[in-house]
């Protein structure tokens, strides 16, 4: 049995990568709901852990201040993102997810926002709405807790996630 799930992220091959709060448990299971391994996340509120391939999970640290991280399949902490207060702190986010160019996207649930943090220099070098301003106007957001990435062949639509994703006069067909 599992305690409360959090989140099952589905898996390249079939099966999933499920996230329990009770325990802060990461479990990857097969198709067939055989746990495979489990280990326990070195965070309080293990949300939504995403496989980055090679052994490594994304994960996001629900709680003040949050973090986001990438762990192994034993939870050893490969690299992390949470200054623990300023402008760049974390309220507790419920999704990280990798992009491309070397950057993680993180909701910032309560402080109503959607950071790009640079994996090199672990520093936010974007967001979306104003920092602990609720809204739903454009340009605001109200507790954003989910994302949906634009597929990369679309990302040249939007001329300011281009000159960050691509650089400036780059284009997607590099």
């Amino acid at each position: 049995s599992f305690g409360a799930v959090n989140g099952a992220t589905l898996l390249p091959g079939g099966g999933f990568l499920v996230s329990e709060i009770q325990g802060s448990w990461v479990d990857r299971i097969t198709a067939a709901g055989r746990v495979v391994w489990s280990f326990r996340a070195p965070v309080s509120y293990p949300s939504d852990p995403q496989w980055l391939g090679a052994g490594r999970i994304l994960l996001a640290d629900y709680a003040r201040p949050g973090h986001a991280l990438i762990v192994n399949a034993r939870g050893r902490v490969l690299w992390r993102y949470g200054p623990s207060s300023g402008p760049g702190m974390l309220d507790h986010p419920s999704l990280a997810l990798p992009l491309h160019n070397g950057l993680i996207a993180i909701n910032d649930d309560y402080r109503d926002r959607v950071v790009l943090v640079s994996l090199a220099t672990r520093r936010i070098v974007w967001q979306y709405g104003r920092t602990d301003v609720k809204g739903t106007r454009p340009g605001y957001l109200n507790t954003p807790d989910g994302m949906d990435l634009l597929p990369t062949s679309r990302l040249s639509e939007v001329p300011a996630i281009r000159a960050l994703a691509y650089g400036p006069g780059r284009s997607s067909t590099r």
